[in-house]
């Protein structure tokens, strides 16, 4: 894989995973024991996104927005295949 694209990928995800409040939060919900792993994720993504300003929002679309791009610029068409007659 190109480093360039690799870097592409890394960067947005280091910035999304070094957000101030997800750090916060981090804490909070993983003192949750009665909650198993998966649904202590889906509070932490939540209170995540509730506690962020309108600016900060657009700023965290923005980055999701880089990431989704890369992987996707590497995807290609299938082949069309041409159907059969009589099908």
């Amino acid at each position: 894989m190109d480093p360039e694209r690799v870097s592409r990928i890394v960067e947005p995800e280091r910035v999304l995973e070094g957000e101030e409040s997800k750090r916060n939060w981090a804490d909070k919900v993983s003192e949750l024991n009665e909650v198993d792993f998966l649904a202590q994720g889906a509070l932490l993504e939540c209170a995540n996104l509730l506690s962020m300003t309108d600016k900060e929002f657009d700023e965290h679309m923005k980055r999701y927005r880089e990431l989704r791009k890369v992987p996707r610029s590497m995807l290609t068409e299938p082949a069309k295949v041409p159907r059969r007659a009589g099908r």
